[in-house]
């Protein structure tokens, strides 16, 4: 509503004449501000000190920006159990918050469980693997021995299994899959001599440890498969339609070269009336120590010392480029497997969720330690070895890396933004210089 005698083009005029107004006021502040930046930085004056001395900053800075981007935060020491016990293998529960582990002491293995810092040791005669399982956790060891406990682990329960008349006496038993501990896949190994029966037969070499592979459902133990001879199968992970199983083989080598080959195969077989079959699924360059197995039931990693193998939902084989293998892995709560193994280098290595490309990523150097265990605790991953002192571990946080390297990403677009500022004000102050010349 215009004010009684005045007209609407007279309003608008004001209006306009008040914005012109304001523009006038907000170009001031910024000439202003401009001058003041352009007259500490001007070259010819008392002040041109200041000019060489951002530089030569900014320059320091980048330096150490691009120096720090290359290793990734979030790496740190975990040390669980003390200097002279070596950790053999280790599981957790889902929250991180307890493990049960197989430990090397100055007085033979042994398990132990670690819950809020606190190491107590659970009653078990020569434990040889752990695995976790719904509820709890299982435990193998010699003689066809397996345990089993529930919730807290305060107690390990021998189970009475029913091995259908085989003898257990000499079984190690150096792995077992199992989701819910009442059916699984036990990966046994046992010395055969020449004059065994053809379950295991070695022919006239004079005997060997021989791997074979039983399963069992509702502590009926069924009856044995033999891998082929002079495979030697270290570890076992059961799938949707069986279980995968490596380790390495001599393939007519001669047994004490160092040159042993990688070996990978499937297991089928869910009776205890029949031994499962077994199918030969890869041959790699050297040995194959670990099977990770993916979220979801998206597929597995294997991992070996000189290469990793995929193997998706749909049971297809992909080797993984851009590693040449490691001595452990683990895989975190993001589905990314990590690869490790000498510390020393300062590096580790990322396969993600999908990919069949493994990633580089530098983390902080650790002198001296070699890991050779690997574990999932929670949303993290664990490594566990030796180093100078004895039994040493990292912990590696993906997301607290991600957080900082984040930060340092911040600081980066922060820094090529004054940088850019300061350049354009030394530019306009150069062509004003040129312009009065």
């Amino acid at each position: 509503m215009n004010a009684p005698g005045e007209s609407s083009e007279e309003a608008l005029a004001e209006v306009v004449e008040e914005v012109v107004k304001e523009s006038g006021e907000v170009s001031g502040y910024s000439d202003d501000l401009m001058s003041r930046i352009r007259y500490w930085l001007r070259q010819e004056s008392d002040h041109q000190w200041l000019s060489m001395g951002v530089f030569i900053t900014v320059v320091i800075v980048v330096a150490m920006l691009i120096q720090q981007s290359a290793i990734m935060p979030g790496l740190s020491s975990s040390t669980l159990v003390d200097s002279d016990t070596r950790i053999l293998d280790i599981a957790w529960d889902e929250e991180g918050a307890t493990a049960v582990l197989v430990v090397d002491t100055q007085n033979g293995t042994a398990v132990q469980k670690w819950q809020a810092g606190q190491v107590t040791t659970l009653a078990f005669d020569s434990p040889r693997s752990v695995e976790r399982i719904s509820d709890g956790w299982m435990v193998t060891g010699d003689d066809g021995t397996i345990a089993r406990c529930q919730g807290p682990c305060d107690i390990l329960g021998v189970m009475s299994l029913d091995w259908q008349n085989a003898t257990t006496t000499g079984l190690r038993v150096v792995d077992i899959s199992s989701v819910d501990g009442v059916s699984g896949y036990i990966l046994i190994q046992s010395f055969q001599t020449s004059s065994s029966d053809a379950n295991g037969s070695v022919g006239d070499r004079g005997g060997e440890w021989l791997s074979s592979v039983r399963y069992f459902s509702n502590d009926i133990v069924s009856p044995a498969k033999f891998f082929a001879e002079g495979q030697q199968m270290g570890t076992i992970s059961a799938t949707s339609s069986g279980a995968l199983s490596s380790g390495f083989g001599w393939f007519g080598l001669n047994s004490v070269s160092n040159n042993a080959r990688g070996v990978i195969c499937s297991i089928s077989g869910t009776s205890t009336s029949f031994a499962p079959e077994i199918t030969l699924r890869h041959i790699g360059e050297r040995e194959y120590h670990t099977i990770v197995a993916r979220q979801n039931d998206t597929g597995f990693t294997v991992v070996g010392l000189a290469d990793v193998i995929n193997i998706d939902a749909d049971d297809n084989l992909n080797v993984v480029s851009g590693t040449s293998g490691a001595a452990t892995a683990a895989l975190d709560g993001d589905d990314n497997v990590w690869l490790a193994g000498d510390f020393s280098s300062g590096q580790i290595e990322s396969i993600s969720s999908g990919s069949n490309q493994a990633e580089a990523v530098r983390v902080t150097t650790m002198d001296g330690f070699s890991a050779d265990v690997g574990a999932t605790r929670g949303d993290v991953v664990e490594f566990h070895g030796l180093d100078d002192s004895g039994s040493a571990g990292a912990k590696y946080d993906p997301a607290e890396a991600s957080s900082l390297y984040s930060l340092d990403y911040l600081a980066r677009l922060i820094f090529i933004f004054a940088s850019c500022t300061i350049f354009v004000v030394m530019l306009w102050s150069i062509r004003e210089k040129m312009q009065v010349s």
